[in-house]
């Protein structure tokens, strides 16, 4: 029983750690540095477009879509700090219930599967916006972003 409980601790622990390195919170950056990030997300946007060659409608379509899913993401993240918060506060518990460990872990496993679903959607939603040309240029720009950005890290 003792090995259990460290087992799923463990577990837990991994799922916290891994989670929010990938999930930090903007209210630990000043407010100044992220509206620096903000103009140069919105300048490296602008050159996207640019490097793509949009026309007005394709830019005003993905900028709706964006909005649409940053508010989809934002209320999943929300939910999953909370099932972080109540998940924390169970395991402070003198006497852990196992059952409803598990059962806010199960919750907490499907909001980052709605996350991870959200996040493939929004890829088809550009996919069908653009032209095949435009989305392979936008995928491989993706490519080198994620690549720039890993590695400041």
């Amino acid at each position: 029983m003792v090995k259990l409980k460290i087992m799923v601790f463990a577990i837990i622990a991994v799922t916290f750690l891994s989670a929010s390195a990938f999930c930090a919170d903007n209210a630990a950056v000043p407010s100044s540095q992220r509206k620096g990030w903000s103009e140069k997300r919105e300048a490296s946007q602008q050159q996207l477009y640019k490097e793509l060659n949009l026309t007005d409608e394709q830019k005003k379509v993905l900028d709706e879509n964006k909005t649409r899913t940053k508010e989809e993401m934002k209320v999943l993240y929300q939910q999953m700090q909370d099932k972080r918060a109540i998940l924390r506060q169970e395991l402070q518990n003198d006497t852990l219930d196992m059952r409803k460990i598990n059962q806010i872990n199960g919750e907490l496993k499907d909001v980052q599967v709605q996350i991870l679903d959200k996040r493939l959607s929004g890829i088809l939603e550009v996919r069908k916006i653009l032209t095949a040309d435009q989305f392979k240029k936008f995928m491989t720009e993706m490519q080198k972003r994620s690549g720039q950005h890993k590695n400041k890290r």
